[in-house]
């Protein structure tokens, strides 16, 4: 028989407020790189972040990646209740 103290394992409530957390920042990085995305393709400019610089397809595809994320990390919550 395991003793659940010993390994000291997080409750639902820390998961739920982890999950919250971790989809709102996803949620920040996905408006974030989606304005970014926006302006580089309006300029016609890759957005100097690194050298060579981020192109307007790179940066959507980004902003993608984070709003699928958030979508997960919000059902995962949902699924939790």
């Amino acid at each position: 028989m395991v003793d659940r103290s010993v390994l000291c394992l997080p409750d639902t409530a820390e998961k739920e407020g982890e999950m919250k957390a971790l989809a709102n920042i996803a949620l920040v990085l996905a408006v974030v790189s989606l304005v970014l995305g926006i302006v580089s393709r309006a300029t016609m400019n890759p957005i100097p972040v690194f050298p060579g610089g981020l192109e307007a397809k790179a940066l959507l595809m980004l902003a993608n990646t984070f709003l699928l994320a958030a979508a997960v990390a919000i059902l995962m919550q949902m699924s939790k209740k």
